[in-house]
């Protein structure tokens, strides 16, 4: 189960949600993409909370999660992330 502990920035941090800059501020970053999420009062904001939330539990529970991805590439494992063929079904998916 993850700790409820409020997160807080430190002098090495970024400014709260500013783009990052390095593979160090995407634990922050995600949590900022949650709290804005969360604003979002929509279905869609909805399915984009729970989607973020999932990343961050997958994240969580495998630390090592993202570098088994490049494992898989590393290894001859061919990774595609495409959107649909149309941009109106990407955007009413």
């Amino acid at each position: 189960m993850r700790n409820s502990k409020q997160l807080t920035l430190t002098n090495s941090s970024k400014e709260p949600y500013a783009p990052i800059s390095d593979a160090l501020q995407m634990p922050i970053a995600l949590y900022e993409c949650l709290d804005l999420a969360r604003k979002i009062k929509t279905q869609d904001g909805a399915k984009l909370k729970a989607l973020i939330a999932s990343l961050i539990d997958v994240v969580l529970n495998d630390p090592d999660a993202i570098i088994k991805l490049q494992n898989l590439s590393e290894n001859g494992y061919r990774m595609s992330f495409s959107p649909p063929e149309k941009a109106s079904d990407f955007e009413n998916a």
